[in-house]
C-alpha cells in the first residue's frame, strides 16, 4: 500500500506538465457556475474528477455531471441532471448524493490513464489517416483458383474501414489535482474501441468512463447510445454516394 501511494504521488507530481493554455479552459464554465461547483481547492493525494455527458441531438450543452471528490480515501459522489429549453439553461437536479469508503478506485483509474489520456479526436484523425493509407493498397494480386474442377479468377481486395459516427454520446472528462488539471474528451469510445482495438486509448477511454458509472450503481448505463439503424436514412445514403461504400456510418 505504501508503494502505492508512493507510485500515486509521483503520477499527481508529474501532471502539471499537462496544464497548458488550451487546458486550463473548463469546458462548460457557466454549467459549473449554475450548479455551484468552484475550482476545488485540493491537498497533497486528493483529486476530483468531473464527468460531463452530451447526448447528440439534444438540447443544452451538457444532460448528465458526474463528480467524483476523493479526500482521505474517502469519496462524495454526486451526479446531476441538466435540463434546457431548447438552447436556455432552465435547471439541475441532484439526482446522486452519497458518499463511499473506497481505496482501488484511483488505482484502476490510473491504471486506465484517467490523468494523462490524451484527447480523443487526435486519435480518430490519426487512425482515419492510417485506414486510408491502407484502403489505397491491396491485400493480394489477381490469381486464378480450381476447385472441384472450376476455374475461378479472384479479384484484388482492398483493405483497411473507416468509421464515421454522426451522432451519439460525447463524454468530456475533466481531472483536478493540487498542482494540476487535466481534461480531454472521447465520442463513442466503445463503438471507436470495438472497432478500431489497436487503439488502445479508446478503450481507456471506455473503461474511465465504465469505471465511473459503476462507483455510482449505474451498472447498466450504456457507453455510446446510437439511435437505430433507419435514423436519418437520406443523409446515411447521400454521404455514401460521395464517399463511397467502404465507410461505416453510425447515427
Amino acid at each position: 500500500m505504501k508503494a502505492f501511494y508512493v507510485f500515486t504521488g509521483l503520477m499527481l507530481g508529474l501532471m502539471t506538465s499537462f496544464a497548458n493554455s488550451s487546458d486550463s479552459v473548463l469546458y462548460f464554465p457557466d454549467l459549473a457556475q449554475k450548479i455551484g461547483l468552484k475550482h476545488p481547492k485540493l491537498r497533497n493525494k486528493e483529486y476530483e474528477i468531473r464527468l460531463w455527458i452530451k447526448t447528440a441531438l439534444v438540447y443544452g450543452d451538457a444532460q448528465e455531471l458526474y463528480v467524483i471528490h476523493q479526500k482521505n480515501n474517502r469519496l462524495t459522489l454526486k451526479r446531476f441532471h441538466l435540463y434546457f429549453q431548447k438552447h436556455e439553461y432552465l435547471r439541475h437536479t441532484a439526482s446522486f448524493n452519497d458518499k463511499a469508503k473506497d481505496t482501488l478506485l484511483l488505482r484502476n483509474l490510473i491504471a486506465h490513464k484517467v490523468f494523462t489520456l490524451p484527447n480523443g479526436k487526435g486519435i480518430v484523425d490519426e487512425v482515419l489517416k492510417e485506414e486510408r493509407q491502407k484502403m489505397s493498397q491491396f491485400s493480394d494480386t489477381v490469381r486464378v483458383e480450381i476447385v472441384n474442377d472450376t476455374i475461378r479468377v479472384v479479384g484484388r481486395k482492398r483493405i483497411g474501414k473507416l468509421l464515421l459516427v454522426l451522432d451519439g454520446t460525447g463524454y468530456y472528462l475533466e481531472a483536478f489535482g493540487k498542482n494540476f488539471f487535466h481534461k480531454y474528451s472521447y465520442h463513442c469510445p466503445a463503438t471507436y474501441s470495438e472497432t478500431y482495438p489497436q487503439k488502445k486509448d479508446f478503450g481507456n477511454a471506455n473503461a474511465i468512463i465504465k469505471l465511473i458509472f459503476n462507483v455510482f450503481r449505474d451498472y447498466d448505463k450504456r457507453i455510446c447510445r446510437r439511435s437505430t439503424p433507419y435514423y436519418h436514412r437520406a443523409a446515411r445514403i447521400q454521404w455514401r454516394k460521395n464517399v463511397g461504400k467502404n465507410y461505416q456510418f453510425y447515427c
